[in-house]
C-alpha cells in the first residue's frame, strides 16, 4: 500500500472547508495543517475535522514544514 499523499490545507472559507473534509474523508490523502490568517477560523475547522491537525497563522511557516507532499489553496 502507498503511503498517503500529505496535504497542507490552505484556507477555511466555503471552498477551503469544503476542500479539507474531503481530504479528510477519502483515503490515501492526510491532512498535515491548517493555514488561515484568522485563529477562530482554524480552531473551528480543526474541530469539525476532530481535532489534532496543526494549525497555523502564516503560510510560510507551514511551508517550511518537511512534512508535506501536496498543498491546496
Amino acid at each position: 500500500m502507498a503511503s498517503p499523499i500529505r496535504i497542507l490545507c490552505v484556507g477555511a472559507g466555503h471552498m477551503g472547508r469544503s476542500h479539507a473534509l474531503a481530504y479528510h474523508k477519502l483515503p490515501g490523502f492526510q491532512i498535515v495543517g491548517l493555514v488561515t490568517r484568522s485563529a477562530a477560523s482554524r480552531a473551528k475547522l480543526n474541530q469539525e475535522l476532530g481535532g489534532g491537525y496543526s494549525e497555523f497563522a502564516d503560510f510560510h511557516e507551514a511551508l517550511r514544514r518537511p512534512s508535506r507532499r501536496g498543498l491546496d489553496l
